[in-house]
């Protein structure tokens, strides 16, 4: 899912950059396409519920090593903590929300991880023509 949402989203913004005539490279545009689009989180409600009761429940840090990580958890940990305010929910059911609900800010990815994505996804489309 998360793969054809990036794809999707960077053919838009290289359509864009040809019609406005302003295509540069194409690390550029998949910088911009990381940092201007609002996908849907792509984690499993099991992984989520599990990581924010590490994160708000046991007040433990948040466990992931990837910097881009570490703030996509932290961005759902605040959408979960507003949610369980505002609804007056558990914990499972402001995730549910959440993940339902919520958009992302931006692409938690890399560039090279993005890059590998969009080559992968244009290169698998391609065989499948016939």
């Amino acid at each position: 899912m998360r793969n054809q949402e990036l794809m999707h989203d960077f053919k838009q913004h290289l359509a864009h950059a040809f019609e406005q005539g302003d295509y540069r490279t194409r690390e550029e545009l998949i910088n911009k396409t990381l940092q201007s689009c609002r996908p849907k989180y792509d984690v499993s409600f099991d992984y989520a519920l599990r990581m924010m009761y590490v994160m708000i429940r046991d007040g433990k840090p948040c466990p992931a090593r990837r910097k881009n990580k570490q703030e996509m958890w932290k961005e759902i940990r605040a959408h979960v903590v507003r949610t369980q305010k505002r609804r007056n929910c558990t914990i499972a059911e402001a995730v549910a929300s959440v993940l339902a609900e919520q958009k992302a800010s931006r692409y938690f990815l890399s560039y090279k991880q993005a890059s590998k994505i969009i080559y992968h996804e244009a290169h698998v489309r391609r065989n499948h023509r016939a």
